[in-house]
């Protein structure tokens, strides 16, 4: 009886956290296509999940984010529900890889960093992929649609990396001149 109470309280504590860290995947047809246009015209996107990041002790490692351009997308329907709708990326480039910690990126150079396109299928999480709507502050992606989107209270992101401290690579150029439009 002891082992079943202590199996249903683990239960019921994970669920709580993990509550805190569902990603936002599936819209409505109009949210997609408006979604998709938007990242259309602005590439660049900062995947962090910061509610991932929150509910991990601070003596485990916290998962990476990632500045990635964003290459070739999808619209495609929810399995569960047809009246529901994802964007998925179809190709994309990791352009910097780092580190937050309260919100403040700091980028890391390993030398695994691939510069290569990434062909693999994922959706676009509305809540975890930053975008930088105006002023260089950071945004979560649905606040670039229309999306009416519940309170959450995770950390967030308080700034997006600096252009000059983006190591080396490609598009970096391109990143340089993206963050400068949004001044």
């Amino acid at each position: 009886m002891k082992n079943l109470l202590l199996f249903l309280s683990f239960l019921l504590f994970t669920q709580i956290n993990f509550v805190k860290a569902d990603s936002w995947d599936y819209m409505s047809k109009e949210q997609a296509e408006a979604l998709l246009a938007y990242v259309n015209k602005n590439p660049f996107i900062f995947y962090y999940c910061d509610c991932c990041n929150d509910i991990i002790p601070e003596n485990k490692v916290k998962p990476k984010a990632h500045l990635l351009k964003i290459e070739k997308m999808e619209i495609v329907p929810c399995p569960f529900d047809n009246t529901l709708f994802s964007v998925d990326v179809l190709e994309c480039t990791v352009v910097a890889t780092a580190n937050v910690s309260d919100g403040f990126v700091s980028i890391t150079k390993t030398e695994s960093d691939d510069k290569r396109k990434y062909a693999i299928q994922w959706a676009l999480s509305l809540n975890y992929c930053f975008t930088l709507i105006d002023f260089v502050i950071p945004s979560r992606l649905y606040e670039a649609i229309d999306y009416k989107a519940e309170p959450f209270d995770c950390s967030g992101l308080i700034e997006f990396p600096d252009p000059e401290l983006v190591p080396e690579h490609p598009l970096k150029k391109a990143y340089s001149k993206y963050f400068k439009s949004k001044k």
